[in-house]
């Protein structure tokens, strides 16, 4: 089970009005701001939640599934006979609107999707488990983690478990995923609905200690990651037109469909590689 290591981190600088004022952040994040402000008649502060997001390094583009039937395809299967491990990690900024994260091929084979609920359900073989309630959030960037173990299916968000199941059908477990033709993400069966980055799938079951060494940067040495961590799949979407360009040895390129004009479909993907796994932020 590979380990992949971090990018270096850089300080990041958050200037603010004034001569005198100049926050200095070398911790990836998302902070709360408090600003006081006081004179001889007394003293006032405003908190804005949410208000800095500091990244260990620059995500460039996503993609944009801004309609229900926007779907990218690879051009290859993933790999050849049946899987008992799998690990599929992504960066989602998700719709509050309707359904997301449909990705996968089918439920005969493996399929992800997500209720209004952020109920992420995964189903393979026509069995399936989902993660409850909240797992999607929408509105915000967040990493998202769905791993396979010989049945054991594990959801990690932000590098972290959230919940796990075992994959069961007529009180059998599902010990391997079946051969699947291709992988596709969106399409109006199983929209996506959503803006994502940095689309990774591994022929391996990663813990939370490899995906928090590799989730929180590009991967800069592609070709060990193949070799150590078992990576078949990287979609960057660091481009701004045709198909997606896999990043492995593989090719395996993603053919979008649906997606009207380029630029609905590229933008930067600021907020992503946000993680901070050092220490937590105050918020203040």
């Amino acid at each position: 089970r590979g380990q992949i290591p971090r990018a270096p981190r850089g300080q990041t600088h958050a200037p603010f009005p004034g001569k005198r004022h100049e926050m200095v952040m070398d911790a990836p994040g998302v902070y709360d701001i408090t600003l006081t402000a006081s004179n001889a008649e007394g003293a006032t502060t405003r908190t804005e939640k949410q208000m800095l997001v500091v990244c260990d390094a620059d995500s460039e583009n996503g993609l944009n599934f801004s309609r229900d039937e926007a779907s990218l395809t690879t051009m290859q299967p993933l790999w050849e006979g049946t899987s008992e491990q799998m690990t599929v990690d992504w960066w989602m900024n998700a719709s509050t609107q309707g359904h997301t994260t449909g990705m996968g091929h089918s439920r005969g084979t493996w399929q992800m999707s997500a209720d209004k609920h952020g109920r992420l359900t995964f189903s393979a073989d026509s069995a399936s488990v989902n993660s409850g309630k909240g797992f999607i959030l929408a509105g915000s960037w967040h990493h998202y983690a769905v791993t396979f173990d010989g049945g054991r299916v594990c959801f990690l968000r932000d590098g972290e478990l959230c919940h796990s199941d075992t994959l069961m059908r007529d009180k059998q477990v599902v010990a391997s995923l079946p051969a699947t033709p291709s992988l596709r993400v969106g399409g109006q069966d199983s929209p996506m609905n959503a803006v994502i980055d940095e689309l990774r799938v591994w022929k391996t079951a990663l813990d939370d200690t490899a995906l928090q060494a590799c989730c929180n940067a590009p991967i800069s040495d592609i070709s060990a990651a193949e070799r150590d961590g078992m990576l078949v799949l990287y979609y960057s979407f660091n481009q701004n037109g045709g198909d997606v360009r896999d990043l492995t040895s593989k090719a395996n390129n993603g053919k979008r469909e649906s997606f009207g004009p380029d630029g609905d479909a590229w933008g930067l993907s600021t907020g992503v590689f946000n993680l901070n796994f050092d220490s937590k932020p105050k918020g203040e």
